[in-house]
């Protein structure tokens, strides 16, 4: 009877046989957290400069021969080098602890967003640039990769209490950097620009040299280590959610008192950027928190009064010091969201033949050179005199009176016309066939039909992203499944847009070299598709976050710091919507995401067993 029970296990038996074998999530390794420190604490505040050769790019003229990259390059190179060691870590301890195997959503959808990005990359034009990245960004494959491993590595591992801490000390160590260094450059103390700053961040052959190499930001403009003010706003709105949650929760005077500073030097490095952008994400995330902590934050309320206070404290100091800039700022957001009226009809300019179009009100205006002659007329071809006056042209119409003509010779045989309109300034050269457009740079360049969808009228919404947006959508139309290549948005935007940018920009000059939007950038750059995938990673953390958070009593300090890293990835996601990813923030937001999924799955499992139980 014994030996035949040992050859016949129960199913209980059995059951408890099968799970006895079956790998349980191991505890993050010491090369894990090695890595996810530097990451954390390290990353964001790296600058120095590297001079990249784009010569290979001469054809374009949008782009220099010289890329003087201080804020990107070292970063993306430091990163993909950290996250290759990550990777090798990964894999020794999943080969020596075993690996359940696990088929997720969430690693589905970080599958499908990789593959979409290879084929992106190989598939690009620019498969190189496509790999590495390009000027002022460096945020190729190597890099989007990266950010994929960062979050499926950091998810699959648990994290005890003393490791959770120790990853904060890392951030506490980026925060007080990269906020000390914004709010001295506020007052107008700069370190880049001092002797000292040029020799940490300028290689010795440089300064050597004698050139004049510095970084040209306006006086008080907090750009930090991120490169521009925006992106300070993109590393508050992911930070100060997760400080404040910290200041409502943490029982240890020192440590309160410290994320306290840190949480008050984060509002001042918002405030003193003008970031609308960091302003929104935080304010979204201030939302959503009111939601969560609807009780804590009564039960708390002698917390609830000092962050009151020291965020109108801020607030005042900061828009006093700018002279009420903040405040305007804000109004100006808002009054631009009204609906405005379209100045400039269709926005187009075409040419055919030697007869140029021009779609800037409900009555289209051509303008004709033939017989050594120019002809004004409207679309029933209807010749309409024009009036010559002291300095230029009108046309003796009234559906045309908000046109004004200076009329020159480029050569004995080629007229140039000037066309002003409201705001804008248009020069054509008619040659004996067609009609060219004199760019800002005094070159003759062709007419191209322009697309664009919605935020007409708008066009100036938000420093101008109406009009970035409005010219990027239509974009995605040839992007559904891949996109045109990582980092590759600038070459493909309509860049001879030369109305639309005078309406927008007030000028032709200006280069569009991103969306201001993260989700159009992917949608761009890599594909609607990745852009799904991602989206399908942030609605699972949210929607698991609002399951696991919504009635909790957050006595775990895994679930006040799950919680506070939640509410940092929904401003961060809020802020993205005016601003785009950028290497020198997103790898913290990875990483955090990584975590965060972690601490909820940790948590979950145990109220799943607690109820079982």
């Amino acid at each position: 009877m014994k030996k035949a029970h040992s050859k016949n296990p129960s199913a209980k038996t059995k059951n408890k046989i099968k799970t006895s074998r079956t790998p349980r999530t191991p505890g993050a390794s010491k090369g894990i957290m090695i890595a996810l420190f530097l990451i954390l604490a390290i990353i964001p505040i790296i600058v120095r400069l590297k001079v990249v050769d784009l010569t290979a790019y001469a054809e374009s003229p949008w782009v220099s021969d010289v890329d003087y990259d201080f804020f990107s390059y070292y970063k993306s190179r430091i990163l993909i080098s950290i996250t290759f060691l990550m990777t090798a870590v990964f894999v020794f301890d999943r080969s020596s602890h075993g690996n359940p195997h696990e088929k997720k959503p969430l690693d589905l959808s970080i599958l499908v967003f990789m593959v979409t990005v290879l084929f992106s990359a190989v598939l690009s034009e620019f498969v190189s640039l496509s790999f590495w990245g390009f000027r002022g960004r460096y945020e190729g494959a190597l890099v989007l990769w990266s950010y994929m491993l960062i979050l499926f590595i950091g998810s699959k591992y648990t994290y005890d209490e003393k490791q959770l801490k120790l990853l904060l000390k890392g951030l506490y160590f980026s925060v007080a950097v990269v906020g000390t260094i914004g709010i001295f450059q506020f007052f107008k103390m700069d370190l880049f620009k001092t002797e000292i700053g040029k020799t940490l961040i300028v290689p010795m052959q440089y300064l050597k040299s004698g050139a004049e190499i510095t970084i040209r930001m306006a006086e008080t403009q907090i750009y930090s280590t991120l490169q521009n003010s925006n992106y300070m706003g993109s590393f508050i709105a992911l930070l100060a959610p997760l400080l404040l949650t910290l200041v409502f929760f943490i029982h240890d005077l020192r440590h309160k008192l410290l994320v306290t500073a840190l949480f008050a030097l984060s509002m001042a490095n918002l405030f003193g950027s003008r970031s609308r952008a960091g302003i929104i994400g935080v304010s979204v995330a201030a939302v959503v928190m009111l939601i969560m902590f609807r009780r804590e934050l009564f039960k708390r309320w002698k917390v609830t009064l000092v962050v009151v206070v020291i965020i109108a404290g801020v607030v005042t100091s900061m828009n006093t010091a700018l002279e009420g800039l903040i405040y305007k700022r804000i109004l100006a957001t808002i009054n631009s969201l009204a609906p405005a009226e379209n100045l400039y009809g269709a926005q187009q300019a075409t040419s055919e033949d030697n007869v140029l179009r021009l779609e800037l009100q409900e009555d289209p205006l051509f303008i004709k050179f033939d017989n050594d002659q120019l002809y004004f007329m409207d679309a029933e071809d209807t010749v309409l005199e024009a009036v010559k006056g002291e300095k230029e042209y009108t046309l003796n119409d009234p559906r045309f009176s908000n046109f004004k003509f200076d009329i020159t010779m480029a050569t004995e045989e080629m007229p140039m016309v000037t066309v002003r309109y409201h705001r804008v300034t248009l020069k054509y050269l008619f040659l004996e066939d067609e009609v060219r457009y004199v760019n800002h740079a005094d070159v003759a360049v062709k007419i191209n039909p322009i697309e664009k969808w919605g935020f007409v009228g708008q066009e100036r919404l938000g420093s101008s992203r109406g009009y970035i947006w409005s010219r990027t959508i239509p974009m995605l139309r040839d992007t559904l499944l891949i996109g045109h290549g990582p980092d590759t948005y600038m070459l493909y935007f309509p860049q001879d847009d030369y109305i639309g940018k005078q309406i927008a920009y007030s000028t032709t000059g200006m280069v569009t070299d991103k969306p201001h939007n993260m989700y159009l950038h992917t949608a761009v750059n890599t594909g609607v598709l990745s852009l799904l995938a991602q989206l399908v990673i942030f609605g699972l953390y949210i929607a698991q976050s609002m399951k696991l958070y919504f009635k909790n009593s957050y006595e775990d300090f895994r679930a006040q710091l799950g919680v506070g890293i939640f509410l940092g990835v929904v401003g961060y996601l809020g802020a993205g919507l005016f601003n785009d990813a950028i290497v020198s923030i997103a790898p913290v937001f990875w990483a955090l995401l990584g975590i965060g999924f972690s601490l909820n799955q940790s948590l979950l499992k145990e109220r799943k067993e607690a109820l079982s139980a």
